[in-house]
């Protein structure tokens, strides 16, 4: 139904069909370097909210799911689900807690929890104006935006004022302490980040909030942002983890045969190295030199013992890629049967070969 009608927010990338966190990072991503190149600032707000799952407001959820068609029996049905809940907390099987009811929060662990959870936020990015957003369940990134930093700030304060409106109204408390704020610019670019953005609602009288601090890195979905996008801080972080996979490699050569080592390497080096990596091609070439050489050296861990001189290289012998060709086959994977690189045939007549598909641009 929800899929059907296009209800949840086109914003909403987490627990929806064919998305995921690698097709938020591609779109925000892509929106970094699309305001790079128009030589824009890009301010971004990643909140952080509290317990959020555990927040979920009963009576305002039911209205919700009222108001998206879920009425008569279903709505029942539904409300009997969030009703009469309870919890206790026993100490090793003996000792148990008061029995307390529960007026809020969405049951952990059942498929449907995490469906209404995007029911209950889904109307956020109907209130951002101005002002891009970005949510993957509750995390939330609002970017702004502009040719002058001062004013994305302030086009970025306006949104947080409609957002923690929203969040008041919505029972969903902010955490301020542990929310982020990063300027994505051009490193040439000479901007001192010290105008002010305060976490708080528009009709907070006295003010005595702390404004958010600025940082130059945030990870975010388990990639490292620099604010720069040089992704020098997530590419160390994988540098770190692929060299303590060579280590362990290295350790076990003597014990393990080729096929558990290649196993090994294949799911704890490959697996850190292919996550995020549509996003990272634009690294340096220092940096790819850098992780192709420990890829080699891990490899050889794994090819201990083993014949290499009829084969070109200890990628081909193993058939594991590269740095270079792990990118390749990643983006073909992802995009080779998505309609939005592929060019609608025109002529009736095919005179000559044409080019099927929409090559997008290299950011450098």
């Amino acid at each position: 139904f929800l899929n059907k009608f296009s209800a949840i927010s086109p914003r909403q990338f987490g627990f929806v069909q064919g998305l995921g966190t690698v097709s938020l990072l591609e779109e925000f991503s892509d929106l970094l370097h699309s305001a790079f190149d128009n030589n824009l600032y890009s301010c971004a707000l990643f909140l952080d909210i509290s317990k959020a799952f555990d927040s979920v407001d009963h009576s305002i959820l039911l209205q919700k799911l009222h108001k998206l068609g879920f009425r008569g029996n279903f709505h029942t049905l539904l409300t009997n689900y969030l009703s009469n809940r309870s919890q206790v907390v026993a100490l090793g099987g003996l000792n148990m807690s008061t029995q307390v009811s529960l007026t809020c929060g969405v049951p952990q662990g059942s498929i449907i929890s995490p469906l209404l959870f995007n029911i209950y936020v889904n109307d956020l990015e109907e209130n951002i104006l101005n002002c891009h957003i970005f949510q993957y369940a509750d995390d939330t990134v609002l970017v702004a935006c502009h040719t002058n930093c001062t004013s994305a700030v302030q086009i970025l304060q306006q949104a947080v004022f409609t957002a923690m409106n929203w969040f008041r109204d919505n029972r969903i408390k902010v955490n301020a302490s542990k929310t982020s704020l990063v300027c994505f610019r051009n490193p040439l670019k000479q901007t001192v980040t010290n105008i002010p953005l305060f976490i708080h609602t528009s009709d907070c009288a006295s003010c005595s909030c702390t404004a958010v601090s600025y940082v130059n890195s945030v990870k975010y979905l388990g990639i490292y942002f620099d604010s720069d996008l040089a992704w020098n801080t997530h590419l160390s972080y994988i540098c770190s983890k692929l060299r303590s996979t060579a280590w362990l490699l290295n350790t076990i050569r003597h014990l393990a045969p080729i096929g558990v080592r290649r196993a090994i390497a294949s799911s704890l080096a490959y697996g850190v190295l292919r996550y995020g990596i549509t996003i990272l091609s634009n690294c340096s070439i220092r940096w790819q030199v850098r992780i192709n050489n420990i890829l080699r050296n891990l490899l050889k861990s794994v090819a201990y013992k083993c014949d290499l001189t009829e084969c070109g290289s200890i990628f081909e012998y193993l058939g594991l890629p590269s740095f270079q060709k792990l990118f390749v086959n990643s983006v073909i994977l992802r995009h080779f049967w998505m309609d939005d690189f592929k060019k609608t045939f025109v002529s009736s007549r095919v005179l000559r070969d044409s080019p099927r598909y929409v090559v997008p641009r290299s950011y450098t």
